[in-house]
């Protein structure tokens, strides 16, 4: 490429996605010494089966916000019998990082998996500061769910970018 990430190159990734071989062992930016944190935060605790699940994706914080952001991937993985089909969804929609910014995303999202996939960079190579929202997870609890549980939902394969490239 040309060194830009810019909105030519989401057509090679949808492309080219699931051609490539997963990390092993991947290193979570929580765990990194001077990385800013990536979690989730659910709009309440409690479901029942047949009610939609909001999960705001955060990062950093307001002790340790992100600075010289330029892009972020990452997937998040839940047990697929919890999700109601054709209800799964990652989007990146309203977030703090392209608020006032150009910037391109992909997402992937399997109900058979449990598996969504997303990516976010920033195309007009303005670094982003501060922390809050990046994107928002949404599902369906299933019908079929018929015994109370805790739903883990885990993070794998994430990474972030700054401005120089550098992770």
């Amino acid at each position: 490429g040309d060194g830009w990430v810019d909105l030519s190159d989401v057509s090679a990734i949808a492309s080219n996605y699931g051609l490539n071989y997963r990390l092993m062992n991947p290193e979570k930016l929580s765990s990194q010494s001077g990385h800013p944190e990536l979690y989730l935060v659910p709009n309440k605790f409690t479901y029942v089966p047949g009610e939609s699940v909001h999960i705001d994706v955060m990062l950093g914080t307001n002790t340790e916000p992100i600075s010289e952001f330029r892009g972020i991937g990452f997937q998040l993985n839940i047990n697929p019998t919890y999700i109601k089909q054709g209800t799964y969804s990652l989007q990146f929609g309203d977030n703090y990082i392209c608020r006032f910014a150009d910037c391109a995303d992909f997402v992937r999202t399997s109900d058979f998996s449990g598996i969504a996939a997303g990516s976010l960079v920033k195309t007009d190579g303005i670094q982003a500061y501060g922390y809050g929202r990046i994107a928002e997870l949404n599902f369906v609890i299933d019908d079929f769910v018929t015994t109370s549980a805790v739903i883990p939902i885990l993070f794998l394969n994430y990474k972030g970018i700054d401005s120089n490239g550098d992770e």
